[in-house]
């Protein structure tokens, strides 16, 4: 411990005469306040001053501050003093969370409305047995346990219909969760008794302050200028006696605030803490979000199911329907349109060929030739499937129309 202070026994000895915090940290301090020898002990180090350079390092220090009086009361009050701002904060910070939280509940719309939701659908499930008799209030520990009643399935709660209602009849309840999971989770954490503890700790860690100022003012001193506890721990009391005034006066607003709340819900505050209320509250309100999430998810699934089974009956109609339907064959033409085409060319050739050649010839010769033009048309336009005709070389007349210039030459 002494080894790391970067100072002699006579610089230690001058920082605890001085009331030195910048130097006298909370570790030191604490340190210090285990290891420091007995007032017997110490009264025997004084004896040694003559022997003070044989002395170890550790008894050396201890040496130094042997003569100063009441050393033990002043290291005790110097260590509370460097934790009391920590000490201070901690205890108004929860004496404003828990009466912040009780008034929450309090002066909330929701809470009451949820509690005679509840109270209706559970009085309306129970009223089907012959022993019924209507409920007109419950525990706050009886929330929770919503979630355990199960349906059918075994997948939903008693919870998640109450949910189901809220959802379609009171939307104004789903944010129910979002306005209590906040307080209740920092209004769970703060125990009444440890409260009260830290609080009857200040005051008489302050009272005792108090005393030992009074003795070292009263006590004899040598003249010398060097020890200022008296006048460090002055003001130090004075503005811890006004600390404790105001903590007397939060403590006593939380109390009351949570006493007007257990009395707006029927409740004893000796069996039901501050701290459990709003731990049951805090579950409910986890479950009240988990269950509600759940309810979107099913919901979301089943309309993704029902989308899916339309989508499958759509599809298996248009399947039947087409398979009621008589199928029609397709109409194929006989001649594609190439083929078509190409028949007409052949026959403006073969027109155009033979009246050139036939110019002179009589009547009768005439009916020849148009006997074989409407024989070729008849060929052509019939049920019987043509021959393939092949395309003639260019500057040569058709084997048809060559054959007929020969009979009829």
């Amino acid at each position: 411990m002494f080894s790391q202070l970067k100072s002699n026994p006579q610089q230690f000895r001058q920082w605890l005469l001085a009331c030195d915090s910048e130097r006298l940290t909370n570790d030191l301090l604490g340190q210090l306040n285990k290891s420091l020898p007995t007032p017997e002990d110490l009264k025997k180090l004084a004896d040694l001053k003559n022997e003070f350079d044989t002395l170890p390092d550790s008894e050396q220090y201890f040496c130094a501050i042997s003569d100063i009086k009441r050393i033990h009361q002043r290291i005790s009050l110097l260590l509370f003093k460097s934790q009391y701002k920590e000490q201070l904060e901690s205890a108004e910070k929860a004496l404003v969370a828990g009466r912040q939280a009780c008034e929450t509940v309090r002066r909330s719309k929701r809470f009451p409305k949820l509690f005679e939701l509840v109270l209706t659908i559970c009085n309306f499930m129970s009223s089907s047995t012959k022993t019924h008799e209507p409920i007109y209030g419950f525990d706050i520990s009886s929330l929770p346990k919503l979630h355990s009643t199960k349906a059918n399935d075994g997948k939903r709660t008693l919870l998640h219909f109450i949910l189901q209602e809220i959802e379609k009849d009171h939307p104004d309840l789903l944010q129910f969760s979002d306005e209590f999971q906040g307080v209740s989770e920092v209004a769970s954490k703060i125990d009444i008794n440890e409260l009260q503890r830290s609080i009857n700790e200040i005051k008489t860690r302050v009272n005792s302050a108090q005393v030992d100022l009074d003795n070292a003012k009263n006590a004899a001193t040598d003249g010398s200028n060097e020890d200022r506890f008296a006048e460090v721990m002055e003001g130090f009391v004075k503005i811890a006696r006004d600390d404790i005034e105001r903590l007397d006066s939060m403590n006593t607003k939380m109390t009351n605030a949570f006493q007007d709340l257990c009395d707006y819900v029927s409740m004893d505050m000796k069996k039901c803490p501050l701290n459990e209320f709003f731990a049951e509250l805090k579950s409910f309100c986890t479950l009240f979000s988990t269950c509600l999430q759940e309810n979107r998810l099913w919901r979301e699934q089943e309309e993704k199911n029902k989308r899916t089974q339309l989508s499958k009956q759509l599809v298996d109609d248009i399947k039947k329907k087409q398979r009621a339907e008589p199928k029609q064959p397709e109409a194929k033409p006989f001649f594609k349109p190439s083929k078509i085409a190409f028949f007409f060319s052949i026959e403006r050739i073969f027109t155009t060929k033979i009246s050139s050649l036939f110019v002179n010839i009589g009547d009768e010769d005439t009916d020849v030739v148009s006997n074989l033009m409407s024989v070729l048309r008849d060929a052509n336009m019939g049920g019987a499937q043509p021959r393939r005709v092949r395309r003639p070389a260019p500057g040569t007349f058709p084997r048809c129309v060559r054959l007929g210039f020969v009979f009829f030459r």
